[in-house]
């Protein structure tokens, strides 16, 4: 991919731009956050592979390589994360915030942290624990291992206050049963869950790394998809639901959104459904804008 002239090596690609400042002895720092978090040190492996003789970047071997990800998942196995710290050395310096959801993922021993994160301010919940029993049976056999020297940093809980008056979506006293009230504290509190992941993984880095909150679009800020159904989790957190079950009750609340260009849209329902070419054309014309 090109970025758009506008930028710093804008018209060019990876290779091509870094070409242009290898011809003396430069300093490269491969940075990422989230899925930059496991791209970034991907990326400078590649780097530190393809450098010296015959490379197209850097044949000279003039730059020094480092990298330093933040908040990412795993992105290989023990044998990956080996080489990655043989080729990349003390230049590899890995971050995560203890309290953050996403670099937990996909080593077993830490996806089984998840449910437990934040308590006891926020109970285990049935629908968190089923969904972690499901991403450790599909990464069972992957080896999924953190590259070595993954620092912790000492997250604290922050309690994300809900907006909208959860009093309104009380039933009316008639019709209070037990099985209602469970159903709508669960919902509660998985909002209060995803909530603090949310701010676990973007704005708490701020006070390690001083990130600036201007640098987010202003229209994503403003943009949330809607919660899902106490129907749809009561059926997430139950053994005896069936995928179909699931997907009934996806397609009959309300339709999943997807923010393309600051825009909020509703995604398509499944793989027959005609809307699914019109967003792939408007991500497409969005990759457009930036790309060469």
């Amino acid at each position: 991919m090109k970025p758009s002239s506008t930028v710093p090596g804008g018209g060019s690609t990876l290779v091509e731009f870094l070409a242009t400042i290898t011809r003396n002895p430069v300093q490269i720092a491969v940075v990422g956050h989230s899925l930059g978090g496991a791209l970034a040190p991907t990326a400078a492996l590649w780097l530190a592979d393809t450098q010296g003789f015959l490379s197209h970047w850097d044949p000279h071997r003039n730059a020094t390589l480092s990298a330093l990800p933040t908040a990412g998942p795993t992105a290989g196995n023990s044998a990956f994360a080996a080489y990655s710290g043989k080729k990349l050395g003390a230049g590899l310096t890995p971050y995560y915030n203890t309290l953050d959801v996403v670099p937990h993922a996909w080593q077993a021993s830490m996806l089984a942290e998840i449910p437990g994160l934040y308590v006891p301010h926020i109970p285990k919940l049935p629908v968190i624990e089923s969904l972690v029993d499901l991403a450790l049976r599909l990464s069972s056999a992957g080896d999924y291992t953190t590259l070595p020297g993954l620092t912790p940093l000492p997250g604290k809980f922050h309690e994300v206050h809900i907006q909208r008056a959860h009093d309104e979506r009380m039933p009316d006293r008639a019709t209070q049963g037990k099985g209602i009230l469970h159903d709508l504290r669960e919902l509660i509190e998985l909002e209060r869950f995803f909530l603090e992941v949310a701010y676990q993984h973007t704005t708490a880095y701020d006070s390690w790394f001083h990130f600036d909150p201007q640098w987010w679009p202003a229209a994503a800020a403003r943009l949330a998809p809607p919660a899902a159904s106490p129907a749809l989790i009561a059926a997430l957190s139950s053994k005896s639901a069936t995928a179909g079950d699931v997907a009934q009750l996806i397609r009959a609340g309300a339709p999943r959104k997807l923010i393309i260009g600051g825009a909020l849209v509703d995604a398509p329902s499944g793989p027959s459904d005609p809307r699914g070419n019109e967003i792939a054309a408007q991500v497409a014309a969005e990759l457009m804008k930036h790309g060469g």
